[in-house]
């Protein structure tokens, strides 16, 4: 049944939340500097292209909250959903001592999903916030109703959440396989009323699915678009089947990188490496405290298997090494701090472990503060210096007496991002974002849109076959690159820009 809401644990959700996403993320809410597609989506984010990728609940909400982007307003959408995901996954798995809420909150608001989407996509950092937050109500039904009407509400919700961002659907998952879990561990055996559970749970989770992908067809074809699905979508993983070990390999990789090995931020890496140490100690625990039986341990390690499977579903399906579509990956966090409780006074041994796994978790909160922040201030400096180099390029333009603002055609040829350049802290430390470059620009339409952020309008060739072409030409070849005198010419009739 539906509780009515427990206000203190509401007020330690909330405060917990405040707190931590503010410290981790404060700083690029009041300093918005766009990077890569932040560039593109400074005053619209409902385009054609979200829907192609069916994300068609998107329109939807931008008419309620507004096409443009507004940093700290992003900022309150995402805190107040992390609220409530704070409060719905500690009343889900049983996490009471304020101590363990605030804990859950930091790990909730604080982490590299949220460093990444603000850096490089603010624009939707509250609507993937606001899709999180809809699936894990969505489970919240399942587990705690009955009724045919709250589970077909649940399915709603569900697609509503892969509406706004396909990818939250794994948090949904994910959260019921650790949910059933957690009771394995408590009670010592999966009992038929926790098999049902989870088995209705999938059911729901598999007519949502079928249900959004009908109505994603239907708005794309009434749209007279083409469905994108080269991006963020599950169909990849069938169209390449011999690429999967590969894809698994790259992406267990890459969060074994980003949490235990990796040799920045140290004090993250060692406090992973010693929580992962607790959990194993933990469930070891469990296992000999509830006397559970060969058949019953094995079912937890394949669950546990399955979920990590669950958690990283978007990014194995993509191919793509992206954390913001791994939000569900911190659901363990949440599980790891739920497992402090089961057991809280078996023995001192037990408090005194538990005690120990806290400091590992500060370890951790801290690391990822410190490394939120150290992105945001890199951030600012790379994009002060674009401001620059391209103002340089900008003004360079206007002393080729043939150009035309916004008439003549502009070809970029070269290296755009400067990756020659100075800043290799930022490839060295913040790699794992994906879009941290020497420069905010990343591709050519960037290059278009940061020209657009200082006051001027290009005429910019995009398509790819021409500007091949050109660099092709022998006029082209031998012409110098920035900063040189002669990076900029008029070939033809189109002014070349060579980086």
């Amino acid at each position: 049944m539906i509780k009515s809401i427990d206000n203190k644990r509401l007020k330690h959700s909330a405060i917990g939340t405040v707190i931590f996403y503010l410290a981790a993320n404060g700083f690029i809410l009041f300093n918005y500097v766009p990077q890569h597609y932040s560039l593109n989506y400074i005053s619209n984010f409902t385009g054609n292209w979200e829907l192609m990728l069916g994300r068609f609940m998107l329109p939807i909400y931008g008419f309620f909250r507004g096409n443009l982007t507004v940093p700290f307003l992003t900022g309150i959408i995402s805190m107040i959903c992390l609220t409530v995901m704070t409060y719905i996954l500690t009343d889900l798995f049983e996490i009471n001592k304020p101590l363990y809420i605030l804990l859950s909150a930091a790990f909730l608001s604080a982490n590299i999903t949220h460093t990444e989407l603000l850096s490089s996509f603010i624009y939707v950092e509250d609507v993937c916030m606001t899709a999180a937050m809809l699936a894990c109500l969505s489970v919240f039904l399942i587990i705690r109703t009955n009724q045919l009407k709250w589970k077909a509400f649940s399915a709603a919700l569900l697609v509503i959440s892969m509406g706004l961002y396909q990818s939250y659907l794994a948090t949904a998952a994910t959260l019921l396989l650790l949910l059933s879990m957690k009771s394995i561990l408590k009670s010592g055996n999966f009992r038929q009323e926790e098999i049902k559970k989870l088995f209705r749970g999938a059911a729901t989770l598999l007519f949502a699915v079928i249900t959004y992908y009908l109505i994603k067809t239907l708005v794309i074809k009434f749209a007279g678009l083409q469905e994108a699905t080269d991006y963020h979508s599950l169909t990849n993983i069938l169209q390449d089947l011999g690429s999967i070990p590969s894809r698994l390999y790259v992406n267990y990789g890459s969060k074994i990188s980003m949490f235990f090995i990796r040799k920045e931020m140290t004090p993250g890496r060692i406090g992973n490496c010693l929580l992962a140490l607790s959990a194993v100690i933990i469930v070891l625990q469990c296992f000999r405290r509830q006397r559970m039986t060969i058949k019953t341990r094995a079912l937890f390690i394949i669950l546990f298997l399955i979920s990590t499977l669950t958690a990283l579903m978007f990014n194995i399906g993509t191919g793509l090494i992206a954390y913001r579509l791994s939000f569900a990956v911190f659901l363990f966090y949440i599980f790891l701090i739920s497992l402090l409780e089961i057991f809280p006074d078996f023995s001192p041994v037990q408090l005194t472990m538990n005690k120990i796994t806290c400091i590992f978790m500060a370890l951790v909160i801290w690391s990822n503060l410190v490394y939120s922040n150290g992105a945001y201030t890199t951030q600012k400096v790379i994009f002060d210096r674009s401001i620059s180099l391209y103002t340089r390029v900008l003004v360079d333009m206007y002393e080729v007496p043939e150009y035309v603002h916004n008439r003549t055609p502009v070809v970029i040829l070269g290296d755009y991002t400067f990756d020659d350049y100075a800043y290799t802290l930022s490839k060295k430390e913040y790699q794992d974002l994906g879009t941290f470059r020497n420069t905010s620009v990343t591709y050519p339409l960037t290059v278009k849109n940061l020209m657009r952020y200082l006051g001027e309008e290009v005429n910019m060739i995009l398509d790819e076959n021409t500007t091949k072409k050109m660099a092709e030409k022998q006029e082209t070849e031998d012409m110098p690159s920035f900063p040189d005198k002669g990076y900029i010419q008029m070939v033809g009739e189109c002014l070349v820009i060579n980086f």
